[in-house]
């Protein structure tokens, strides 16, 4: 499934310059032999086929989740194919889909969509590309009507779409407040620099899929549905369906559905056209006053490679070997002593018209630009002279041949929109769609013949300069001067004639621990009989709750908390308590420094997390079976044998200098420091830190801080959800939780937290340099009581100011392309409530806007919600929560949070919770809204663009 295997092979490189192929003369599947020349074999699963219209149609059975089905129409046809006077028009007519068909006329379609438990954006959407126009749907599989009424949508969507000229005059306003919010800022202003140089001559250059503002907005209409009957046809178009469907009954449904359609009686032909990738060499240097990082970057065009043949695969394999060493031989210079550079990674990334860039990224502190791309250049004159080394191509196997188990192993788990998405991107570029049994039995084939000259010789991929682009990147400030062009030359010129050593080889330990702790006494064990879940409990104290799923295979997710954190601390030990973690883990381990300790767990399917947070302190982490005790063993070592490592805590020091020290060049950030200041004032435990405050931090009471935390475990409360074994998960909690540390006495958490701000609060901050504003209006207050029913009215009043807020913000006023309603209730460190409303928008119309959100809010509070929107709302929420109970980490939050942080809570009412959403009524959420949206005591702040102030 090429999907996932590129999901850690860093893409398709595909450039063929002295590159060896991969050698081999066959490999067997399923019993039968193949040579390298023959066809990939197609999930069996894959049920395709091609109507007499010539439209494409691909299903594929899955039943994660349950009762759900992922729907795609694919159209072949994006913004390169637009005319001089249609320039964007692709991307407007994207949006006019959702915007009214023949059976749904206005916003009947979105609406149907809601009644359903649908939300806009995570269940329907759309996107268009150079190439491709992609709309997609989730729908619940519950009552055939719907799987009917999705599939006539998508065939509305194809042909029938109404094309009102008043909804295309108020949605011209949306896709403007989309570019507003998308390009309107420091992004947009290198994108409009930087895709020149990519794309050069060609066509993509004039079709950036956005589009033209002047011709979004003042188009004919006929232009667009010029297009729309031009291009959007049966022979351009393909339906996608993965889902817990039958699959022969969903088939005749597409063609009974799709045969109608009719190509036009004269077709134009789709022209195809390309990007040049053997241009000279371009250098572009670009200050700029809102940027707040030093960036360089190098970027090689490539042709894209074909993924069909056996001899495909075995050369993808070794493109991505070499990607994965040469990725760990950067982190590694990375963390040298003294680091040239602070981050540096290698990736691959697709343009458009089957080209891709290979790119180089460096990240350094200011004026360091040079020096961090001589040593990128170095280190790859020094794999070009030498190669790599045998030890860091088998450690790149053995992670890759771990990463297909893995997939194999979660083969029957897969997500339907993982799967939907790999088919489509499968129909788009004409690869093929292989199972993860296949990818499974070819890795392990071939990666034993692939040979350490083949891997090396890929680094004939940047031999040549044809196709380069260098860019550099940083703050416009007096002080700090970038490279120039004709330095960036000399620096690349320079670099070829220097004389580099060979990388010395280093042992790598295989194991994290030589010596087992003795198993302690589990004191008392029971089991929860309506969650399933098993609870026992060590003898130094701490509790264990186990849950065993079969939701996906090979996944064992886990979580440990008690209450204290940096909460404990003074004002005065703050930063080094709320970065204690950071520190330490940046150091690495027991005897192993974060290098080597990457390489130990490189093969693994084992990760962990460490964590000192405001009110408590943790682990969270997850492994497959074979590797649990692995992590088991790294909660031992990281709360018992913390390493202590100062160059690793001056390395991450210079990080958090380069992020911070040009922070206030961000309108973003300015923008929220003026939401916090708003909520919290200056409370040192709100905002954010200061260069001189991280020049200040003293690491020896960072690190003394973090052992306090991890000294004292027998309050801790372990959860444990997967694809486990109880007994064998028993016997690792006692022999490596047993043997945690602990004292005499609970710890609690302190408040820290300011009072909540009382009456209105109205900022304006002035920031950034384009025609974009945002709009943060929110209630906060004290919540008496959190009981669940409680935070479930909450929730629904969310949903219906959401559903409210599109409707006007968005559909009516085209004032916004994506408002964002949200909310929250805290039950420490006291009990408080927020429901908000945020938006980016045109600054001319900042006081129009806020005043209709408020009308939106305020409506709702004096009339209440209707009937049917209270009844979108907990649709939503069910459709979430019947999702989320075959979801491990859903579990493990519930686990932790009545077990471990809400006690006072009743676990067994974990399950009734769709039946506590259909029981509250509109009467119980309108008197939720009238406590929570207060017109006496509220929060708004805006930011405008410097020009304003």
């Amino acid at each position: 499934m090429r999907k996932f295997i590129h999901l850690f092979l860093f893409l398709t490189i595909g450039f063929a310059l002295a590159q060896k192929p991969v050698s081999f003369n066959s490999v067997t599947i399923d019993g039968q032999d193949y040579l390298p020349s023959a066809i990939l074999p197609t999930d069996s699963n894959v049920v395709s086929g091609e109507l007499d219209n010539g439209l494409n149609y691909y299903l594929y059975p899955n039943t994660e989740p349950h009762n759900r089905a992922e729907l795609a129409l694919v159209v072949s046809a994006g913004s390169v194919l637009e005319g001089d006077d249609q320039l964007g028009l692709a991307h407007l007519l994207e949006h006019m889909l959702f915007n009214g068909t023949e059976s749904f006329p206005g916003q009947d379609l979105i609406s149907f969509l809601e009644s359903i438990g649908m939300e806009f954006g995570p269940d329907i959407n759309a996107y268009t590309g150079f190439d491709e126009t992609v709309y997609t749907l989730t729908i619940p599989l519950d009552d055939e009507a719907i799987s009917d009424k999705a599939l006539q949508i998508l065939k509305e969507w194809a042909v029938k779409a109404s094309l009102d000229p008043k909804e295309i005059d108020k949605e011209r306003g949306v896709v403007v407040e989309e570019w507003r919010a998308r390009t309107q800022n420091v992004s947009g202003r290198l994108q409009e620099k930087i895709l020149p140089a990519l794309f050069g001559d060609s066509r993509y250059a004039k079709r950036i899929p956005i589009g033209d503002m002047d011709i979004v907005r003042n188009a004919p209409a006929e232009n667009l549905s010029n297009f729309y009957k031009k291009w959007y046809r049966p022979d351009l178009m393909a339906v996608v369906a993965v889902g817990d469907f039958d699959v022969a009954s969903f088939e005749n449904k597409i063609k009974t559905v799709f045969s109608s359609l009719n190509n036009p009686a004269e077709s134009v032909q789709k022209e195809k056209y390309d990007i040049a990738v053997d241009g000279a060499p371009e250098y572009l240097v670009i200050a700029d006053p809102e940027l707040t990082v030093s960036v360089a970057q190098i970027a090689y065009k490539r042709k894209s490679k074909d993924f069909v043949t056996i001899q495909d695969f075995a050369d993808d394999l070794a493109r991505g070997l070499f990607s994965r060493i040469l990725n760990e031989r950067l982190s590694d210079m990375s963390k040298a002593s003294p680091a040239p550079f602070l981050r540096a990674g290698y990736s691959v990334s697709g343009l458009a018209g089957g080209v891709e860039t290979l790119e180089f990224t460096v990240i350094t502190q200011e004026g360091e630009i040079e020096q961090g791309l001589r040593a990128l250049l170095t280190g790859l004159e020094q794999i070009a002279t030498y190669g790599f080394t045998e030890a860091e191509l088998e450690r790149a196997k053995a992670a890759f041949l771990s990463n297909f188990e893995q997939n194999y192993n979660q083969r029957f788990d897969m997500d339907s929109a993982e799967i939907n998405s790999g088919l489509v991107s499968t129909h788009l570029d004409g690869s093929v769609f292989t199972s993860m049994a296949t990818d499974f039995q070819l890795a392990k084939q071939l990666l034993a013949l692939i040979s350490l000259e083949t891997v090396n010789s890929y680094e004939e991929m940047f031999s040549s300069d044809l196709g380069k682009l260098v860019i550099v990147l940083g703050p416009e400030k007096d002080d700090l001067v970038l490279p120039s062009v004709a330095k960036l030359k000399n620096l690349f010129a320079d670099v070829q004639n220097i004389q580099v050593a060979q990388q010395d080889a280093t042992e790598v330990a295989e194991n994290l621990m030589s010596e087992i702790p003795e198993p302690k006494e589990i004191i008392s064990s029971n089991h929860i009989e309506n969650l399933d879940v098993e609870h026992i409990v060590l003898a130094n104290g701490i509790n264990v709750y186990i849950k065993k799923t079969d939701f996906v295979a090979d996944q064992i997710l886990l979580s440990a908390v008690s209450f204290g954190g940096s909460s404990l601390y003074s004002d005065e030990d703050y930063f080094e308590a709320s970065l204690a973690s950071s520190i330490v883990q940046e150091s690495g381990v027991a005897d192993y420094d974060l290098p080597e300790l990457e390489k130990i767990l490189a093969a693994k399917n084992v990760n962990i997390g460490v964590s000192v947070a405001n009110l408590t302190e943790g682990f969270s982490g997850s492994a497959g079976k074979d590797d649990i005790e692995d992590l088991f063993q790294l909660i031992y070592l990281f709360a018992t044998n913390p390493r202590y490592d100062e160059e690793s805590f001056k390395r991450l020091q210079d990080l958090f200098v380069t992020g911070i020290e040009n922070r206030d060049n961000s309108p973003v950030a300015v923008f929220q420091d003026a939401i916090n200041e708003s909520l919290y004032g200056n409370n040192i435990r709100f905002r954010p830190i200061t260069v001189s405050e991280v020049e200040a931090l003293d690491y020896a009471r960072a690190y003394a801080i973090y052992k306090e935390r991890f000294s004292d475990m027998d309050d801790f409360v372990f959860t444990i959800v997967g694809d486990l074994d109880i007994d064998q998960i028993k016997i690792l909690a006692q022999e490596y939780l047993g043997n945690l540390p602990t004292k005499i006495g609970q710890e609690t958490w302190h408040k820290h937290l300011p009072d909540l701000p009382t009456g209105i609060i109205e900022k304006t901050v002035y920031k950034g340099l384009e025609e974009q504003a945002k709009v943060l209006i929110r209630f906060d207050g004290p919540f008496f009581n959190p009981s669940r029913k409680e935070r479930m009215k909450l929730a629904l009043l969310r949903n219906i100011v959401a559903i409210k807020v599109r409707e006007d913000i968005r559909e009516e006023r085209s004032g916004a392309y994506s408002p964002n309603v949200f909310s929250s209730v805290d039950k420490r460190p006291s009990r408080r409530y927020t429901l908000g409303v945020g938006l980016t928008t045109d600054p001319q119309r900042v006081d129009e806007l806020s005043v209709a959100v408020f009308d939106v809010l305020f409506d709702i509070r004096s009339n209440g919600v209707s009937k049917a929107d209270l009844q979108k709302a907990k649709e939503q929420l069910n459709s979430n929560f019947e999702e989320q109970l075959e979801n491990n980490a859903y579990w493990r939050y519930l686990l932790e949070y009545y077990f471990a942080l809400n006690k006072d809570e009743d676990a067994a009412n974990i399950l009734d919770y769709q039946e506590v959403v259909d029981s509250i009524t509109k009467e119980e959420v309108h008197q939720m809204a009238q406590r929570i949206i207060n017109p006496n005591r509220y929060i708004k702040v805006i930011l405008l663009p410097e020009s304003y102030k």
